[in-house]
């Protein structure tokens, strides 16, 4: 799933969050993942080393932004999203970039969002054009 938002700039940087998730149980795709000629077929074109940063930020140029985690309790220090519904707590507060997720019933933010953990990123402009093609077939200007 992937969201964007326009808004007329005059010299400022566009930035993007993306989410992208792969929708299998981790049973049917785990040999997949492990086996990089096999990963090609989801977003890996090339395996690399341990020492190595992921493609997508050393390529790519995007930045990691957080790691949302959905979750059903209250918890300290939310702020209330009213536009999309939900809650989010942690992020200022977390050396890591983790930000909790509450959701109301009527959120209007895809279930799987709601449901699944994510890897959040910004991706300005120039991510855009050396991006993944996945990402670059997903995005409309």
């Amino acid at each position: 799933m992937i969201k964007r938002i326009v808004k007329k700039m005059k010299n400022k940087t566009l930035e993007i969050k993306a989410a992208i998730q792969i929708l299998k149980p981790v049973d049917e795709v785990f040999e997949d993942i492990i086996d990089p000629v096999k990963m090609s077929n989801y977003f890996i074109s090339k395996s690399r080393q341990e020492h190595e940063l992921p493609e997508s930020v050393n390529e790519w140029g995007w930045k990691y932004h957080h790691l949302g985690i959905p979750t059903d309790k209250i918890m300290p220090g939310e702020k209330y999203l009213p536009q999309f519904r939900f809650y989010v707590s942690g992020f200022s507060k977390s050396p890591f970039g983790i930000e909790w997720m509450r959701f109301e019933k009527d959120s209007p933010i895809n279930s799987l969002i709601q449901t699944v953990p994510h890897i959040a990123f910004e991706v300005g402009r120039s991510g855009l054009r050396t991006g993944h093609p996945w990402f670059k077939s997903n995005y409309r200007t």
